[in-house]
């Protein structure tokens, strides 16, 4: 069985805990980002701010582009022999403008399949189509890809459920699995 793997919205103080950016926006990553082509060696960098007193995640949502993992929910992925590359990412404490010592990066992960059975998946909109429900064909069912990201909805990601109960087994903080369909509650 697969998931879809998002952030989770975490709150703290009546606001959403999630990651900010300081020096890059989104929009001016290379246009490739989303399409599995290694991009390293390169000098990205990424700098964050996120509320200091705040319970520290393991699964930041910095915007729909990126990732921002933990070390430790990294160190399943790359056991799993996931393919990815990290970029180094600095935090600072969104009030005090203090740096912060964390252990995360942006991580990108290189994995996309075709797995969608385009004939019984769900689409709403007509010029841009989003994807709502997902139906997936019997050849990537049985492929038992880990983690992957969906050709044709590159920020959809999906994961299988022998690494999301790994995942929860570890006590990683701050993942969202969701069935069949696309959102964040």
């Amino acid at each position: 069985m697969y998931y879809f793997f998002k952030p989770k919205m975490v709150y703290w103080h009546k606001n959403v805990i999630s990651a900010h950016y300081l020096n890059r926006e989104p929009g001016k990553l290379e246009p490739v980002w989303w399409y599995g082509k290694p991009l390293l060696p390169t000098s990205l960098e990424f700098e964050f701010c996120i509320p200091g007193k705040a319970p520290v995640l393991d699964n930041y949502f910095p915007g729909l582009l990126i990732d921002v993992y933990s070390e430790r929910l990294i160190s399943i992925f790359s056991n799993r022999g996931i393919s990815f590359e990290l970029f180094p990412a600095k935090f600072f404490d969104k009030k005090t403008g203090e740096a912060l010592e964390m252990n995360h990066h942006v991580f990108r992960l290189l994995d996309i399949s075709d797995c969608l059975d385009e004939e019984k998946t769900e689409y709403v909109g007509t010029n841009i189509k989003m994807l709502v429900k997902a139906s997936f064909t019997k050849e990537f069912l049985k492929s038992g890809r880990l983690l992957t990201r969906i050709r044709g909805n590159e920020g959809s990601v999906l994961i299988h459920e022998s690494l999301k109960s790994e995942i929860e087994a570890a006590g990683i903080f701050g993942c969202q699995f969701r069935m069949n369909k696309i959102g964040i509650e």
